[in-house]
């Protein structure tokens, strides 16, 4: 815990544009796991943020809306039974994609491998990844939750990162992320 305190409040001063935003905490939880010291877990912090421009989704510009009308457009151009879904069952995709990108998929994320893979390819190719790779999740496991209550359709959500299935379907979820990427 003091790691984490220490990262944030040093990342707080050194980026003020930034500053301290929800979601911070459990993107440093995870890059104190990986690297075990502060001094690199605030250096990846800065380069996770500075390549994604994180100031645009949080801090003082919090330009979270406009990156949930991209998912939101994404969904009704590839997944129309979904957006079908979400309408019958008055909920919008925000109830969990919100968390999603401003965790940067780290909140409830169990496997580490995999979480920096995805953090790499979201360096590598932007938000342009993170949104495809949010469709391909949303897309994957349209079977599975088609046919839930509203409270059941939640619970699967939020415990999605750290399903068998979801680990099973990891690599199709990334090759589909990159069809879309192609599309």
């Amino acid at each position: 815990y003091k790691k984490l305190f220490n990262v944030l409040k040093a990342y707080s001063n050194y980026n003020k544009k930034i500053g301290y935003a929800q979601g911070m905490n459990f993107i440093v939880a995870k890059l104190i796991i990986f690297y075990n010291n502060e001094k690199d877990s605030f250096l990846n912090l800065d380069t996770l943020f500075t390549r994604l421009n994180y100031s645009e989704v949080v801090g003082i510009s919090n330009g979270l809306e406009q990156k949930m009308l991209v998912i939101q457009f994404l969904l009704q151009k590839y997944c129309p039974k979904i957006i079908n879904y979400f309408e019958q069952k008055k909920i919008n995709h925000e109830m969990f994609t919100v968390s999603w990108v401003i965790t940067l998929f780290s909140k409830n994320f169990d496997d580490n491998k995999l979480l920096l893979m995805i953090w790499c390819f979201s360096m590598i190719f932007g938000w342009k990844f993170i949104y495809l790779f949010t469709l391909s999740i949303i897309d994957n496991f349209q079977n599975n939750y088609l046919k839930l209550e509203l409270y059941e359709f939640t619970q699967f959500m939020k415990q999605i990162f750290k399903s068998y299935d979801f680990k099973k379907e990891f690599n199709s979820i990334i090759d589909k992320t990159f069809e879309y990427m192609k599309s």
